[in-house]
């Protein structure tokens, strides 16, 4: 049976070879065998999982899942590897699209701070009207997710219940309020764009029939939920 010292093994995976003592010291990559030399002996097997995590962690995924993972691949059955990968990329997916939204939200916020800038500095020291104080309104930045004919949350009764609770939340920080017909308006002077744009990415995957807006300027942020007729329910919960 071919085994590789450490070195080897480092150069054939493409880790270096701290990263292969520190995955061994966290339980990730079981221990090698050792040569009458003392030096690690690792099998091709080794190898092969080493490679398996190198790609999950390229996905992104955190290293306490993967362990959970690897374990799962050692076990020489596809199926439940393939049913983990699924739930973990998906979950994945909402987390890309939350950052996603959040970027383009701090994006917007930038480009209307650049616009201020490009007005002549004052002879005198910043404030309000210099540029370091932009007033120009920020281009308002839309989230939608795509629209479907099916107003049912996918979510069950327990998640639902609390899935009502964090909009309610946000919709209390909000310094003002409005419902007509099938829209909902909420405006707030201060509030957790990242959080808010992470809810709105979670809410996309579950009710799809609902549409997000999200504008941002320098004073306040305002967000836009609109839906058919009978959203107008829950809309009416969370206010």
């Amino acid at each position: 049976m071919t085994t590789y010292r450490i070195s080897d093994a480092a150069r054939r995976t493409g880790l270096p070879t701290s990263t292969l003592r520190y995955y061994e010291r966290i339980g990730l990559l079981p221990a090698p065998a050792r040569t009458d030399s003392g030096y690690r002996a690792y099998e091709e097997r080794a190898l092969d999982r080493l490679a398996f995590i190198a790609r999950a962690k390229d996905l992104g995924l955190r290293l306490d899942d993967i362990g959970g993972l690897a374990d799962l691949w050692d076990a020489d059955r596809c199926g439940p590897v393939q049913d983990r990968l699924r739930e973990l990329i998906t979950a994945r997916i909402d987390e890309t699209a939350a950052q996603a939204a959040a970027l383009s939200i701090l994006s917007a916020e930038l480009s209307t701070f650049i616009t201020g800038l490009e007005t002549p500095a004052p002879d005198a020291p910043c404030g309000p009207n210099c540029g370091c104080h932009p007033r120009v309104a920020a281009t308002p930045l839309t989230y939608l997710p795509s629209a479907g004919s099916d107003a049912a949350c996918s979510l069950d009764e327990d998640d639902q219940a609390g899935r009502l609770a964090e909009w309610q939340a946000l919709a209390g920080q909000a310094i003002g309020r409005s419902l007509d017909l099938n829209e909902l308006r909420l405006v707030f002077a201060a509030v957790d764009l990242r959080a808010m744009a992470e809810l709105v990415a979670r809410e996309q995957r579950c009710c799809p029939f609902l549409s997000f807006a999200i504008s941002v300027a320098p004073s306040e942020t305002t967000l836009v939920i609109t839906g058919p007729a009978d959203a107008r329910q829950l809309f009416e919960a969370l206010l």
